[in-house]
């Protein structure tokens, strides 16, 4: 399950992606997934699958540029992997 949110949420990031997401039921059954299904991080992944269906284009570029930004400073958010740890 873990992987399937996690693609939801990179393929969200797409507007028209993340409208055929809400269109075809997405939200419904991400809200509707029973806990047996959840995992550590999934409130993150969640979040971030609504916030990117909420979110116009050009508000979620420039918080996709922020993400980017901090990455590539070091300024991590805590709780994330770095990709050293790989």
């Amino acid at each position: 399950m873990q992987a399937v949110l996690q693609l939801c949420a990179r393929l969200t990031k797409t507007h028209s992606l993340s409208l055929q997401f809400l269109e075809n039921g997405g939200l419904a059954a991400l809200f509707g997934l029973p806990r047996s299904c959840f995992f550590p991080g999934y409130d993150t992944v969640a979040s971030a699958i609504v916030r990117h269906l909420l979110e116009d284009p050009q508000t979620l570029q420039t918080a996709m540029e922020l993400e980017i930004r901090q990455a590539l400073s070091g300024n991590r958010h805590a709780g994330r992997t770095s990709s050293r740890h790989f």
